[in-house]
C-alpha cells in the first residue's frame, strides 16, 4: 500500500563546508538556491569577489508550512535570476542550532521576527547606519561574534508585501518578489518567464471539510501496521509537549518575548499535567533575571532549566533532527500543538470533573486537594494563554498572523464557548482549519482532519459514513465555518477522545455510577487496556521519559452503599468506542456466577424470558403472588369438595366446626408454598426479601411471615 503521507515537502541532506555532519535543508545540495551556514553567509559576504556582489537571503525554519509554500517560488525567483553575475541567492535554515546565533543577528539586523522572511544583503561599504538595537548588542559582544554580527548587519533591508495577491501563495508572489529584487538591487532577472510556471497551490485534491472519511493521513499515531491502535501513551506526548516548549523558548529567545515565557511557564505549572514545580521555578528564574538583549545568556539557562527537569538540553549536538528530539511528533509545530491540545484538555476535565487529575503534578493538583475549583485557570484565561503562546513562540509568519486574526474575530466558535468542554473542542476546530489548509496548500491526497475514522469510528457520523448523505464538497484555504468543521462528528466522543489521547482515561476521576453495568464495564475495561499499555511503556522505556511516566494508578475501589451523586456521566459510546468490541481489549468476560444475558443486558440482570426453564410442577402466579405446585393445588381443591359434601349433610350439627378446620387448613397451605417452590428449585432462598422490579414480583425470606392468600385476586 501507499505509504503514510508525510507533513511538509522534500527535505535534503546536504554537507557543507567546514561542518562534518550534513545539515537538513529544503533546498537540494547543488541547485539554483544556495544552502548556507551562519559561517559560509559571513564568509561570502566579507570575502573578496563575493563580498561586493548582492544576497538575497531566505531565512526560514524546516518545519514552518509557509516555509514549505515559499520553496517552489523561491526556486522559480532564483531560475529567472540565474546567471546574473552581481546577485547570489542564498538560504538559511534557523532551526539548526548551528545557525541560531547567525539567525538572531539577522533578525536584529532587519527586524525579522517570523520565518519565511527575505533579506537583501547590499555589497561592502553599502552597509548603511546600525540601528539603536544593534547599538545595544554590539557592546555585549566579543572576538568573532562582533565580527559576524558587523557582517550580518549589512543585511537590513527585508520584503514585506502590501497584500496577498500571489496566485502560488496567497501570501507570497514570484513575480513580486523578482520585482523587488530588480527594485532594491538593479539585477534584471535572465530568465523572467519562468516567475509565472509551476507552484500551483490551487488544485481541488484536498478532502472536503465535510466529506465522509478519506484515505488516513495520521498514520504516525498508530502502531505500524496497525491503524486504530495508538502508538503512544499521554506521558510520552507530555514529554513532546514540552520539550517543544523549551526548544521554541531556546530557538526563539528575544529580549521583548522575555515576559511571554515568564508567563507562559507560570500558566503551564497551574495547569500541564507534569513539572508543576519545575515551571514555576523557570517562570521565577526569569523574573528575577530580567530581559536579556545577549540571547546566549537567556539560552543558557533554558538549557540549565531543562536539564534540571529531566528535559534534554535543546542545545545539545545532534538535536537539529526532528525525529531525534521528539517521540511521538515529526517536528517542533507538532509539539507545539501537542502541548496546547494537553493543557486545554486537561483543564477541560478538571473543570468538569471539579477535581485534580489522578497524580497530578501540577500547582493546581498539589495545592488544590480540598478546594480545587477556586485555584483552576478560567475559560478565558485559557484562551487568552493560547493566543499570548502563539503570538510569541509561533515562528510561522503567517501562520502566526492568520491563526491571531481568527482568535481576535472568534472564528470557531470561540465566542460560543460556555464550558470546558468548548474550550477543548475550540482549540480542536483552530487545529482542524489549520491542517485543511496545509493539506490543500500541499495537495495532500489524505484526509487531515481529526481523528481519523479508523483511530475514532464513533466519533464520525455514521450516515456520511455510509454515504447516506450529502455533503457540500466545501474546498478553501480558511475561513471554515464552525458547523462545517462540527458536520462530520459527534463532538462530545471526539472531546472524549481528546481527552483519552493528551491526557489518559486512568488519570481523570470518572464519576461512573449512573452507568449501567455493561456501560461501566466497558469504560473501566477501556481504562484497564490504558493502563496497561502505561505499564508497557514504563517497563520498555529505557529511560528516556523517565521523568514524565510513570506506573498507571490502580483502579478505583468498587463502591459501596449508595453511589455519591456523580459529576457527569461518561458514556462508552462518547469515548469512540465501537459498537462491537474486542473481548480481550475492551469488554471484560461477565463473572462465571452470573449468567451471560447477550450483548443488549447488563449481566446483573437475568431476563425472566432468558432464565432457566422451571420445573413442570411450578406454576408461576404473576405480579409477586405465592406459588403452588400442581399436586398440592389438587388435593385442597379434593379436599374443599368433601368438606363441602360433609357440611350439606350434616349443616346442622357440625357445620361450625368444619368450617373452621377447612379455613385453618388452607392458612397453613398457603404458609408453606414458598418453601414447596423453594425445594421445587433446589433453593435455599435468600436471607432476606427483596423485590424483583423487572418481573414484578416480591420474593420473601425464609421466616418472613406471608400475608394471607386472596382468592379474589386470583
Amino acid at each position: 500500500g501507499n505509504p503514510p503521507w508525510q507533513v511538509g515537502p522534500k527535505r535534503y541532506s546536504v554537507t557543507v563546508p567546514g561542518l562534518t555532519d550534513p545539515l537538513v535543508s529544503l533546498y537540494r545540495e547543488g541547485g539554483v538556491v544556495d544552502v548556507a551556514t551562519g559561517d559560509t553567509l559571513y564568509k561570502s559576504l566579507t570575502s573578496e569577489g563575493e563580498g561586493d556582489q548582492w544576497h538575497f537571503v531566505e531565512m526560514y525554519d524546516h518545519m514552518c508550512p509557509h516555509c514549505w509554500y515559499a520553496v517552489p517560488i523561491i526556486e522559480r525567483v532564483a531560475e529567472a535570476f540565474q546567471g546574473v553575475q552581481n546577485l547570489k541567492m542564498s538560504s538559511i535554515n534557523c532551526h539548526l542550532g548551528v545557525n541560531h546565533q547567525a539567525c538572531y543577528f539577522l533578525e536584529t539586523a532587519a527586524d525579522a521576527t517570523d520565518f519565511p522572511s527575505f533579506l537583501v544583503c547590499p555589497p561592502k561599504g553599502k552597509e548603511g547606519p546600525p540601528s539603536p538595537r544593534q547599538e545595544r548588542l554590539a557592546k555585549l559582544l566579543l572576538g568573532d561574534a562582533w565580527k559576524m554580527d558587523e557582517a550580518l548587519s549589512r543585511c537590513h533591508i527585508r520584503y514585506v508585501e502590501d497584500a496577498p495577491r500571489g496566485e502560488e501563495d496567497p501570501f507570497l508572489s514570484a513575480v513580486d518578489l523578482a520585482t523587488w529584487i530588480t527594485k532594491t538591487t538593479g539585477a534584471m532577472p535572465t530568465k523572467p518567464e519562468v516567475l509565472t510556471q509551476g507552484a500551483d497551490f490551487r488544485r481541488d485534491v484536498i478532502v472536503a471539510v465535510d466529506a465522509p472519511p478519506g484515505r488516513p493521513g495520521w498514520l504516525t499515531d498508530d502502531l505500524p501496521g496497525a491503524p486504530g491502535v495508538p502508538a503512544w501513551v499521554p506521558g510520552q506526548r507530555w514529554f513532546d509537549g514540552l520539550r517543544g516548549f523549551v526548544s521554541l523558548a531556546h530557538q526563539s529567545y528575544r529580549a521583548d518575548r522575555h515576559s511571554a515565557i515568564v508567563e507562559t511557564a507560570e500558566f503551564l505549572s497551574r495547569s500541564f499535567p507534569v513539572k508543576g514545580r519545575e515551571l514555576k521555578m523557570l517562570s521565577q528564574r526569569f523574573q528575577d533575571m530580567g530581559p536579556q538583549e545577549d540571547h546566549e545568556v537567556a539560552k543558557a539557562q533554558i538549557s540549565h532549566w531543562a536539564v534540571e527537569a529531566g528535559i534534554p538540553d535543546p542545545a545539545s549536538p545532534g538535536m537539529d533532527e526532528d525525529n531525534l528530539r521528539y517521540t511521538t511528533c515529526e517536528g517542533t509545530m507538532c509539539a507545539f500543538w501537542t502541548l496546547l491540545h494537553i493543557t486545554l484538555a486537561s483543564i477541560a476535565v478538571r473543570g468538569i470533573s471539579g477535581r485534580p487529575l489522578v497524580d497530578d503534578d501540577s500547582l493546581f493538583g498539589t495545592e488544590a486537594e480540598v478546594k480545587v475549583i477556586d485555584h483552576l485557570p478560567s475559560i478565558h484565561s485559557s484562551m487568552s494563554f493560547v493566543r499570548r503562546f502563539v503570538e510569541a513562540f509561533l515562528n510561522c509568519g503567517q501562520c502566526k498572523k492568520q491563526f491571531l486574526e481568527d482568535f481576535d474575530l472568534c472564528r470557531y466558535g470561540r465566542d460560543q464557548v460556555s464550558d470546558f468542554e468548548g474550550l477543548a473542542l475550540w482549540l480542536w476546530r483552530a487545529h482542524n482549519a489549520v491542517s485543511l489548509t496545509a493539506a490543500h496548500q500541499l495537495q495532500a491526497e489524505v484526509d487531515r482532519r481529526w481523528p481519523m475514522y479508523e483511530d475514532c469510528p464513533t466519533c464520525w457520523r455514521m450516515s456520511l459514513v455510509l454515504g447516506n448523505e450529502t455533503f457540500r464538497n466545501a474546498r478553501r484555504l480558511r475561513h471554515y465555518e464552525r458547523d462545517e468543521l462540527d458536520s462530520p462528528f459527534h463532538t462530545e466522543r471526539v472531546f472524549w477522545h481528546i481527552v483519552r489521547t493528551y491526557v489518559g482515561l486512568s488519570r481523570v476521576r470518572l464519576e461512573d455510577q449512573t452507568l449501567d453495568a455493561l456501560e461501566r464495564e466497558r469504560q473501566q475495561a477501556l481504562r484497564k487496556s490504558d493502563s496497561r499499555k502505561e505499564a508497557q511503556v514504563v517497563a520498555q522505556d529505557g529511560g528516556l521519559h523517565s521523568a514524565f511516566l510513570k506506573p498507571p494508578p490502580p483502579p478505583p475501589p468498587e463502591s459501596s452503599g449508595k453511589p455519591p451523586e456523580p459529576k457527569f456521566k461518561l458514556d462508552p459510546e462518547i469515548l469512540g468506542m465501537p459498537p462491537t468490541l474486542s473481548p480481550d481489549e475492551i469488554l471484560l468476560p461477565p463473572p462465571p456466577e452470573l449468567t451471560d444475558p447477550g450483548p443488549n443486558r447488563s449481566p446483573s440482570f437475568v431476563d425472566p424470558r432468558q432464565a432457566p426453564t422451571l420445573p413442570p410442577q411450578v406454576v408461576d402466579i404473576a405480579h409477586g403472588e405465592p406459588l403452588l405446585t400442581k399436586e398440592h393445588s389438587s388435593g385442597v381443591r379434593q379436599g374443599v369438595a368433601i368438606l363441602l359434601a360433609v357440611i350439606i349433610m350434616v349443616a346442622a350439627v357440625t357445620g361450625l366446626i368444619y368450617f373452621v378446620g377447612i379455613e385453618d387448613s388452607l392458612e397453613d397451605g398457603m404458609a408453606r408454598a414458598p418453601v414447596l417452590r423453594r425445594e421445587a428449585l433446589g433453593e435455599e432462598g435468600p436471607g432476606e426479601p427483596y423485590e424483583d422490579e423487572e418481573a414484578g414480583e416480591h420474593h420473601f425470606a425464609k421466616d418472613e411471615e406471608v400475608p394471607d392468600y386472596d382468592p379474589g385476586a386470583e
